[in-house]
């Protein structure tokens, strides 16, 4: 089965991007194919992954998409939408003449242990993802059941940092959905007040009740920084405005800064510093415990409904 793995940025996101796709080079033993999608801009150096790859038998290369022959595109397939979040459906589209299955992840993911996509029981749905930690009770709660009661929809909700797809049950059709709903969600949002999480909700509303849920592990959100999960993951997405770079050591432990130093050596840059040892973060989580308590309860809440039937 022919696999890839693939990310998309624009020129401010690239720095945090490059390190996710070098981590994944060195993580991932079942996939040879790394594609990076770059909006409107060329890197500078492209030399670095690709080199960072051979040795490891991993294909990394880049692809470049522009708005304006996004638009041409769309205009073909009768679509209008545009800017990146459009482009992460885009991408995925690319990638259906060439693999079976493809794994997309955000520029603030880091890949900490091997993905076997090929193991990954897709049930004959197109997708496969984790629920979102927020928007679930003990965090957003009540709001957010209530709103999707009230506008018809599934909260079986998930985050769109990570996206496994399984092509033999993907339609180029879905670009022309994400469009609709896309000029829809710039009125109103079916899920929260104030959304600006324009992507993540439309592709819920795009493969409602029709993605496979996996567990946390697969895509354990900063939200749950300070809890075991986080620590024992397979998958660290740093959702929100902190990332993984710069290294701030009261939210870096010794696996994050290992894995980076490792990552940082092979692309030719210097090291962060020494792993030191974790005190500096679980003093930090004994500061945010009654945060951490909630993150838990918002977790037991998603693993009850993974259980169970959707709506």
């Amino acid at each position: 089965m022919r696999t890839a793995i693939c990310l998309l940025t624009d020129a401010k996101g690239f720095h945090l991007t490059e390190h996710a796709a070098a981590v994944a080079a060195l993580t991932q033993q079942t996939v040879t194919d790394i594609i990076v999608f770059c909006r409107d801009f060329v890197p500078e150096d492209q030399e670095s992954l690709t080199r960072l790859g051979a040795p490891l038998g991993k294909n990394i290369h880049y692809r470049f998409l522009s708005s304006d022959s996004v638009k041409a595109s769309e205009a073909r397939a009768g679509t209008n939408a545009t800017g990146t979040a459009n482009m992460k459906l885009f991408a995925l589209n690319e990638l259906a003449a060439d693999y079976q299955r493809a794994l997309y992840i955000d520029g603030d993911v880091l890949l900490m242990e091997n993905i076997d996509l090929d193991k990954i029981d897709f049930q004959s749905r197109p997708i496969a993802a984790v629920y979102d930690i927020v928007g679930f009770e003990g965090i957003r709660g009540h709001a957010f059941y209530q709103r999707c009661s009230e506008r018809g929809r599934s909260p079986h909700y998930f985050n769109s940092g990570f996206i496994a797809v399984d092509y033999p049950n993907w339609s180029s059709t879905f670009l022309s959905r994400f469009d609709e709903e896309f000029e829809r969600h710039k009125i109103s949002c079916d899920y929260h007040d104030n959304c600006p999480l324009q992507d993540q909700c439309v592709l819920n509303i795009i493969f409602e009740n029709n993605w496979t849920r996996l567990p946390l592990t697969f895509n354990c959100q900063a939200a749950a920084m300070f809890t075991e999960r986080w620590r024992n993951a397979a998958v660290r997405h740093y959702a929100g405005q902190q990332k993984f770079l710069p290294r701030r050591r009261h939210r870096s432990d010794t696996l994050e800064v290992a894995l980076l130093n490792k990552a940082r050596q092979a692309l030719g840059r210097p090291g962060l510093g020494s792993p030191d040892h974790d005190w500096l973060m679980r003093l930090n989580g004994l500061r945010h415990w009654r945060y951490t308590r909630r993150v838990n309860r918002a977790i037991t809440t998603f693993e009850k409904m993974q259980a169970e039937a959707f709506d």
